[in-house]
C-alpha cells in the first residue's frame, strides 16, 4: 500500500485518525503507542515479513538506549554501548 493510494487515503487514514482522536481522553502516551502500532501494521501490509526485522530493532535500540542511559556519562561504558549501538544500525 501506497501512500497514494486509494486503500491508505480512504481506509487506512481515516481509521488511523479516528483510532488517534479516541485516544484522546487516554492522553499521549496511549496516542503515541497507537500511532506506533498502526505504523507497524501499515509497515506490515507493504513490506509483510521485513516488519519483523524492523521489530527486533526497535526492541535492540531501545535496549542499548536504556545501557547508554545507565553508563556514567563520558565513561568507556557509555562509549562501548554507543559503538555497538551505531555498530548494529549500520550493519544490521
Amino acid at each position: 500500500m501506497l501512500l497514494n493510494s486509494f486503500e491508505f487515503i480512504f481506509l487506512f487514514l481515516p481509521f488511523s485518525l479516528a483510532v488517534h482522536y479516541a485516544l484522546r481522553p487516554c492522553g499521549t502516551v496511549y496516542q503515541t503507542a497507537a500511532i506506533a502500532l498502526l505504523s507497524l501494521v501499515f509497515y506490515w501490509i507493504w513490506a509483510g515479513v521485513h516488519t519483523l526485522w524492523l521489530a527486533i530493532s526497535i526492541v535492540a535500540n531501545f535496549a542499548l538506549a536504556g545501557f547508554i542511559w545507565r553508563a556514567p556519562v563520558g565513561s568507556r561504558k557509555a562509549y562501548r554501548w554507543l559503538c555497538a549501538a551505531v555498530a548494529l544500525n549500520i550493519f544490521y
